[in-house]
């Protein structure tokens, strides 16, 4: 009797799993999950390559994004692409098609356009210097390369500012 439960339990959790929706996304090797609500499918969009969109209204752009939480945007869209790089082409010879993102955004209605950057939490905050990093807060900015805020809230590291960190604080 004991091994009819576990076994009643076990189908039970592969159920709950099997109606994750998780769907392939707009590109190869990505994943989105979506929801349909009152008739309309919602959720998150993995537009790039080997990109994931995961929870509520995230995107991922550009190859190799992960995007997390609620209303975050990873990577660059074609039109900040061509707007940062009006030949064409990235520091590295890439078309919009052919370039990676390599970031990563989680918490609420935070943006990682750049590429090697990350904001694991916080709400509204900004990262656009590449390789750089706000790791939680609120309304931080990090503009310049190789920088880092940790904490805190309306903080800003600007363009000239590469490899610069801010602890916490207010207005730094």
């Amino acid at each position: 009797e004991n091994a009819h439960e576990k076994i009643d339990e076990i189908n039970t959790r592969i159920d709950a799993i099997e109606a994750f929706p998780l769907e392939q996304g707009e590109a190869v090797g990505s994943l989105q999950q979506s929801i349909v609500e009152d008739g309309e499918t919602k959720g998150s969009t993995a537009h790039g390559k080997y990109s994931v969109a995961l929870n509520k209204d995230n995107h991922a752009y550009q190859r190799s994004s992960f995007a997390v939480g609620g209303g975050n945007q990873v990577g660059m869209t074609e039109e900040e692409f061509n707007a940062k790089y009006p030949e064409g082409k990235d520091s590295v010879g890439s078309t919009y098609e052919e370039s990676d993102s390599f970031a990563f955004v989680g918490g609420q209605q935070n943006k990682v356009p750049a590429k090697g950057a990350a904001i694991p939490g916080g709400y509204l905050n900004v990262v656009d210097g590449d390789y750089s990093v706000v790791l939680t807060g609120h309304r931080n900015t990090v503009s310049a390369r190789y920088a880092s805020i940790l904490g805190g809230t309306l903080n800003n590291v600007e363009v000239s500012s590469d490899a610069s960190t801010i602890l916490s604080g207010i207005y730094n």
